[in-house]
């Protein structure tokens, strides 16, 4: 499932909701970017959906931290509306517009509206973030909220080798790379067995 051609009419018809919520209070709390509210579809939406391709097949629990404007975490919710899904996010304003659109897509999401380290472990299958920080911090957070089977699926920029470089200081890890559908200088990195290297 990489593109919403190919998701069901139920999936499209949260999408469709998530998305019409999107454009009504992304004027007032500035969810995204005005530059790619027009090309949603494929910035944001495409750009989530293409994480599924990379869970296991016999995930329960989806953390996403840093969830912002709901992206991927929301979109992950649409697909599988009675799965466990929690999004983390501190900024309260973008929390309750998640909630919202959580409640009107009828979709099983946690809104968490704290930071991710003070947070209670959550245990998650499945660990996503999309721009929410370095590599290398951010695999403190993903062991806090993971366990030891935990995959972390990570939409990663430009400078993806380099935050592996660094990573790689301070844990052992396994790492697949992939390239984006929806940006030609994006990588999806997904992470296994990451265990911090002791000094």
């Amino acid at each position: 499932m990489t593109g919403l051609e190919s998701v069901s009419r139920e999936t499209s018809d949260r999408l469709a909701i998530y998305e019409s919520e999107l454009n009504r209070w992304n004027p007032k709390i500035n969810l995204v970017s005005n530059a790619t509210l027009a090309n949603a579809k494929k910035r944001h939406f495409h750009d989530s959906l293409q994480l599924l391709k990379y869970a296991p097949a016999d995930w329960s629990t989806w953390v996403d931290i840093g969830s912002g404007g709901g992206f991927p975490g929301l979109v992950i919710a649409a697909c599988h509306p009675k799965e466990n899904i929690n999004l983390i996010e501190s900024d309260l304003r973008k929390s309750l517009f998640m909630r919202t659109v959580a409640r009107l897509m009828e979709v099983n999401v946690t809104v968490h509206n704290e930071r991710s380290e003070q947070l209670m472990p959550q245990s998650a299958d499945v660990i996503s973030a999309r721009a929410f920080a370095p590599l290398v911090k951010l695999l403190d957070h993903a062991a806090r909220h993971g366990h030891e089977d935990t995959v972390c699926i990570l939409p990663k920029g430009q400078n993806v080798g380099q935050e592996l470089t660094e990573a790689r200081k301070h844990w052992k890890l396994e790492a697949e790379q992939y390239p984006s559908l929806t940006d030609a200088n994006a990588t999806i990195l997904v992470i296994k067995d990451f265990q911090r290297v002791t000094d």
